[in-house]
């Protein structure tokens, strides 16, 4: 018998998030390279500044420029995971192209008068630039499969262990995926002499289990910055930063009676999928010290960033048998939250000659275990999701340290670049993630030209991106079905930019 769960779309709003922590995730994990240039030091450009990437890594370096200035930045990424699931392994590859970069810097620079001669003025408020632009964080398009013969479990044990656990007063109680496969008769219930439900699944292991997990998306900031250089020496730097992203994520999970184990049964499929659309805002400060005309020194701190959330979920499911088709799709449930996102703080140290190039140190400190969420509903259940998923991030997160360290050597016009960067793990050490490297190196290197009579500036940078994430299809008998991912990201940047 088919039933109209009204109270399950409540269940998958309360629930989604106590469950899914690491949603967090999808927007604070963000790429600073927003040009090749700075792709080319691996990032490591915040203390060197003049960069349009300067606005949303250490805004100080926006005074930098002398010039009013504008540019653009293209890049193409070439995204491979491997997958490991089951003993097996696969492997999926895409290519997403993008516009990562647009800005435009208005550098206002002051003179005096030494006798009867003007001569840019030396000490006070030498010159300030403002700047307007966005810098895309992240490109994604990604798509990982995972395939493997499972002896142990089913998804639907996983299920029937959930529903015995919370359910058992009622079928009212039970979740949207629970739900779904009730009423798509892949688990089966049976009354208890004390009035309570028990359910069950003929379907418990000996499966062929297989999975997709695909993901789109865009991760931008638009800033409006500005900077002002004090006396040759102090330079400071503000953005108003406004995040905004747009991401899909697609989770369609299938078992198939290969062996022919079960009577009148060939399959089931479940899809889960999310859309999420976000905006927010921050302010992000900095200073940079000229030390002398070798040595600079910079520091900057990036207030939390608060971000609306808006999220589409929809789930459906689909049991074959031999002679028919079972199906059960829910609504579209829409959820509207917000995210507190950590804040960041760095310094930079930076040695340069003027006829040969320079050398660039940086660390910043993000505090990922900062992070919130807020329903927008008060009390009852979403208040106490809210409560046990903060308390999560607090258990599982961590504060972690981002290191960068890049070099430009001078050859006449030519600028040749290589850099190195490692971003530590934002998961505590004793959290169990099955051998999932979720520490990031990033390897670089890049090449720039200067075209003096015509103020052009032409630059390529590439990175190569290493990482690791951890999945599981679902929990069983205390066991995650483990899904163990590694990461490589071929990215390849080209600048171009024009003085005024």
């Amino acid at each position: 018998m088919k039933l109209i769960l009204t109270a399950s779309l409540l269940a998958v709003a309360i629930s989604v998030h106590a469950q899914n922590f690491d949603l967090a995730e999808k927007f604070f994990l963000e790429d600073e390279n927003a040009t090749a240039r700075s792709m080319g030091t691996a990032g490591a450009f915040g203390t060197v500044g003049a960069d349009f990437s300067a606005a949303t890594n250490n805004p100080a370096g926006m005074a930098l420029f002398r010039k009013s200035e504008v540019g653009g930045s293209f890049g193409l990424n070439n995204q491979e995971t491997t997958t490991r699931f089951l003993g097996q392994q696969q492997i999926s590859e895409d290519q997403p192209f993008s516009l990562t970069s647009i800005g435009g810097v208005y550098s206002r620079i002051f003179t005096e008068y030494q006798g009867d001669s003007v001569v840019v003025r030396r000490t006070g408020l030498v010159n300030f630039t403002v700047a307007a632009g966005f810098n895309q964080r992240e490109t994604l398009r990604e798509q990982f499969d995972y395939q493997g013969f499972n002896t142990s479990s089913s998804l639907l044990t996983g299920l029937s262990q959930t529903a015995n656990q919370f359910a058992t007063n009622s079928i009212f109680d039970l979740d949207e995926f629970e739900f779904q496969a009730f009423d798509t008769n892949l688990l089966d219930t049976s009354l208890l002499s004390n009035g309570q439900i028990l359910y069950s699944s003929f379907l418990n292991n000996n499966v062929e289990q297989s999975g997709v997990i695909d993901r789109t998306g865009i991760n931008r900031t638009f800033y409006l910055s500005g900077g002002v250089n004090l006396d040759n020496k102090l330079y400071l730097g503000g953005t108003l930063g406004i995040p905004q992203a747009q991401y899909e994520e697609t989770r369609t999970y299938t078992e198939t009676d290969t062996q022919d184990n079960f009577a009148e049964f060939e399959g089931f499929t479940q899809i889960d999928q999310r859309e999420y659309s976000t905006v927010g805002a921050y302010f992000h400060a900095g200073a940079i010290y000229k030390v002398n005309d070798f040595v600079r020194v910079g520091a900057h701190i990036k207030s939390p960033s608060v971000i609306s959330v808006d999220e589409t979920t929809r789930i459906n499911t689909e049991a074959r048998y031999n002679t028919r088709r079972e199906v059960s799709e829910s609504e579209d449930f829409n959820n509207t939250y917000n995210l507190t996102l950590p804040w960041k703080a760095g310094t930079g140290l930076v040695l340069m000659h003027p006829n040969y190039g320079l050398i660039s140190l940086e660390a910043d400190y993000v505090r990922y275990n900062a992070t919130s969420i807020d329903f927008l509903e008060d009390g009852g259940a979403f208040t106490e999701r809210a409560e046990q998923f903060n308390d999560e991030i607090d258990a599982f997160y961590q504060g972690a340290f981002n290191l960068r360290g890049g070099a430009e050597v001078k050859l006449g016009p030519v600028r040749l670049r290589g850099g190195y960067a490692l971003n530590q793990s934002p998961y505590q050490d004793n959290v169990f993630l099955d051998g999932a490297d979720y520490e990031r190196e990033v390897i670089g290197a890049g090449i720039g030209f200067r075209v003096v009579p015509l103020n052009l500036t032409l630059d390529a940078g590439y990175n190569r991106i290493t990482g690791g994430e951890y999945n599981a299809a679902y929990v069983a008998n205390t066991v995650a079905n483990t899904i163990i991912v590694d990461r490589t990201d071929d990215q390849f940047r080209l600048s171009l930019s024009k003085r005024f």
